[in-house]
């Protein structure tokens, strides 16, 4: 049993083909999970250290 949509050559994720995509899409994810966790952590030391 195959997937239409993941099989289709016209099948796309972000403008990209959906292999590619899922990729980014999970970067770009841990990214924004480093980042939020960065800003969390400031706030958290930021009284200890002052």
């Amino acid at each position: 049993m195959t997937n239409s949509t993941t099989d289709s050559i016209d099948a796309t994720l972000f403008g990209m083909p959906v292999r590619t995509g899922r990729w980014t899409f999970a970067r770009a994810g841990m990214l924004m999970n480093v980042c939020l966790g960065a800003v969390y952590v400031w706030s958290v030391f930021r009284t200890p250290v002052a």
